[in-house]
């Protein structure tokens, strides 16, 4: 843990440099304008993301400040018309950059540009041939010792492997993208602001609002500024050199990024960091072009409404999705505990969710509690289990949504489980749409084993255990072509309508039931077709909605379609339904419109002829 912590505090102050080379970049662009450099270094303290990318540990972070140091070094060494030897100089920090990762390629082409335009001081024919050769040796000290420094990896791989970035083991296990478009931008947007983990963690729309207003008064102001009369054309030569090199650093990383995401099926805005700073730097002058009257205060609303968000979203949404699974050796106090049915080296003991609510469209989360009754040091296996959590309705072959991950999470996967844990799972099952509702629904719990077999839960010998049912709600039309009826059976059911169709030789019967109250126990609808003279012909017995959604569970409001299939062999005349309590075979009470109990306290369907 305090390694960990230390590595944390390191990629935090690594993203303090990010943040300080972005200020150092305005004030060295622009002297007299510090608001320019100010406002950079807050574009990037008040983004989530990445403030989130800098908290965690990984080689992002040292990349990025290394990149952000060595763009800030050729800019300040262009404004002082530095010799080779402080160029060689930064082609050590850059070097260093292409050693964290393969993106860090950008500065050797952006800092041979730079060497280049230092190097240059205004159009004279008799000098330009000794500009040219001093700038080129510039721009060769700092190449030639970033590729001695950080060149020796890629070397490495080019002559053993054929691979110079070594990207192809990576490239073979992705699943590409079929193109980079609309979709994929809006998630390289989305991510670069506040999409965290792998850009799985997304907060609601309002997150988004300082991103899109900053852009938008950034993007118009800076288009605004490159029209023939313009503010760009005031811009010192210094400056507008230095624009077009933080431009060409962003379009670089944007092509490496739109191939690397293709590639990889991953548009994910953090691999965009190295050119923050640079993109920081573009925003903040862009910004710096309103010079209205209402600037000043919207932006301080807009800076103060951005905090808000980046102090709100790590409790609201980043700690929940990162807190321990670890439970210590006891369940929660809210958790409801279970037998203890043990599969493999590990017991499922409990669970919580809340279900009073569900309806499609509506995500069923569960906490799922797991206890180790071995560690993996003595169970004699390293792997980590998958658990695959599906959820279903009657038919247990037809999955509504499912999740399949390592036992634990990535957080703390079996592999490391202590004898005695007590480990939780979260499931977050999104019901769609399409969900057959309303209805009951169960969790299947599936354990897999190393070798991909189903471990076998005891006891009971099965390789699924189920938890529920849960009622699901949903909205069911009645379609304009069903023939409505007024009727109620008992207290709590109204026949609503009923459809009619007919497919090979067989009638079709659809029957719309709506709650209007509570039905204590199980019905059963019983249909019979009859005769013109009252014999019966066919008749079809059976649980409303196949039985998927027994009326025990109806709430008032909720209409049920339930399919009956009858012979149609042309005698039928008549359709009589009604409804009989499952367990006594008793006939609800039938009522017709008017409140009168209906003969046989059954509801009469007519045919059309």
């Amino acid at each position: 843990m305090r390694a960990a912590a230390l590595l944390r505090g390191v990629s935090i102050l690594l993203g303090g440099v990010v943040i300080v080379c972005a200020y150092g970049i305005g004030i060295t662009v622009w002297p007299s304008r510090p608001w320019v450099g100010l406002g950079a270094a807050a574009c990037l303290v008040l983004n989530p993301q990445f403030v989130a990318s800098h908290s965690g540990v990984s080689n992002d972070p040292l990349t990025n400040a290394l990149f952000s140091l060595s763009l800030l070094g050729v800019l300040r060494l262009i404004s002082s018309h530095s010799s080779w030897l402080r160029w060689a100089g930064l082609g050590i920090v850059a070097g260093l950059g292409l050693l964290t990762k393969q993106s860090a390629l950008m500065i050797v082409p952006i800092g041979g540009l730079g060497a280049l335009l230092s190097a240059l001081e205004g159009h004279h024919p008799d000098r330009d041939g000794a500009q040219l050769l001093r700038g080129t040796g510039r721009a060769a000290a700092f190449g030639v010792v970033a590729i001695l420094v950080g060149g020796g990896w890629y070397l490495t791989n080019s002559l053993f492997h054929g691979d110079p970035l070594g990207t192809r083991p990576h490239f073979d296990i992705q699943v590409p993208l079929p193109s980079f478009g609309i979709g994929a931008a809006w998630s390289t947007l989305q991510s670069s602001w506040a999409a965290f983990g792998w850009a799985l963690i997304t907060p609601p729309w309002w997150a988004y609002v300082p991103l899109i207003v900053t852009l938008a008064l950034a993007v118009t102001a800076v288009v605004g500024a490159f029209l023939p009369h313009g503010s760009f054309r005031t811009e010192t030569v210094i400056a507008k050199r230095a624009m077009g090199l933080l431009v060409m650093a962003f379009a670089l990383n944007l092509v490496a990024f739109v191939r690397w995401a293709t590639a990889t099926g991953a548009p994910y805005g953090r691999l965009l960091f190295p050119t923050a700073g640079s993109v920081a730097v573009l925003v903040s002058w862009g910004l710096s072009q309103w010079r209205c009257a209402w600037a000043r205060g919207a932006y301080v609303g807009l800076a103060v409404y951005a905090g808000l968000v980046a102090l709100l979203l790590p409790w609201s949404h980043i700690r929940p999705a990162f807190r321990s699974p670890y439970q210590g050796a006891e369940l929660p106090a809210t958790a409801t505990s279970t037998s203890g049915t043990g599969a493999g080296d590990v017991s499922f003991v409990g669970y919580a969710l809340d279900a009073e609510s569900l309806t499609t469209g509506n995500r069923l989360t569960a906490d799922l509690y797991w206890r180790a009754e071995a560690s993996s040091d003595q169970s004699g296996s390293d792997a980590a289990l998958m658990l695959s959590a599906q959820l279903r309705g009657i038919d247990p072959t037809k999955r509504v949504a499912d999740d399949t991950r390592w036992l634990g999470g990535t957080l703390y996967p079996s592999a490391y489980w202590r004898q005695g844990d007590v480990v939780a799972h979260r499931v977050t099952l999104q019901i769609p749409e399409w969900a057959p509702v309303p209805g009951l629904m169960w969790l299947d719990l599936k354990v897999i084993g190393e070798d991909g077999a189903l471990l076998i839960y005891e006891p009971g010998g099965q390789d699924t255990l189920s938890l529920g049912p849960w009622r699901v709600r949903g909205a069911v039309e009645i379609p304009d072509t069903a023939i409505r009826v007024d009727a109620r059976l008992g207290a709590g059911i109204e026949l609503a309508a009923y459809d009619l169709a007919t497919e090979n030789d067989h009638l079709l019967i659809d029957l719309y039931w709506r709650a209007v109250g509570v039905t204590e126990g199980d019905a059963t609808v019983f249909l019979h077709l009859l005769s013109a003279t009252g014999d019966l012909v066919a008749q079809d017995d059976g649980l409303p909605a196949e039985g998927a959604y027994p009326t025990s569970w109806w709430l008032e409001g909720d209409v049920v379609r339930g399919r009956h299939v009858v012979s149609a062999t042309g005698e039928g005349a008549l359709v009589r339904v009604g409804m009989y309590i499952s367990e006594t075979g008793m006939r609800i009470p039938a009522f017709g419109p008017d409140g009168e109990r209906l003969e046989g306290d059954a509801v009469s369907l007519y045919l059309p002829r």
